[in-house]
């Protein structure tokens, strides 16, 4: 599993936390 992928997967989950998200798995 490729963390791009994970990252793409939470953004579709959380469209809301996206900035969130991208930070955390940045």
């Amino acid at each position: 599993m490729n963390e791009k992928n994970v990252w793409k997967i939470n953004k579709t989950v959380l469209p809301q936390d996206s900035d969130h998200a991208g930070v955390m798995w940045h």
